[in-house]
């Protein structure tokens, strides 16, 4: 069996935050649109985390993965009708949005 995959991405960093957030928003798509990756974030410089630091969150992060899988603990155990059914009740209860819905 393969193990999951990583991406880190890595930008220069920055010493304003507003601009080190481009990048987490970048991964996150990416990692809406990629089923299974683990995508992480570092800087090379000025911001955290550093690449050792980032490497280091997608080995854990692999790691847990494959100790899930190990456990039988797939998305289909996970993500049950009950479960999305929860998930609405609390959108509902929060006062959410139809995005939230859209989020399920």
């Amino acid at each position: 069996m393969n193990g999951p995959r990583a991406l880190l991405l890595v930008d220069h960093g920055s010493r304003h935050s507003e601009s080190n957030a481009l990048l987490e928003r970048i991964a996150e798509r990416l990692a809406e649109r990629v089923p299974g990756a683990i995508v992480r974030v570092a800087h090379l410089e000025i911001a955290m985390p550093d690449i050792a630091a980032g490497i280091d969150a997608c080995v854990a992060a692999g790691r847990q993965v494959m100790e899930l899988f190990k456990a039988g603990l797939l998305p289909r155990k996970i993500v049950t009708k009950k479960a999305i059914e929860n998930a609405i009740t609390g959108v509902m209860a929060s006062g959410g949005s139809t995005n939230g819905v859209l989020h399920l």
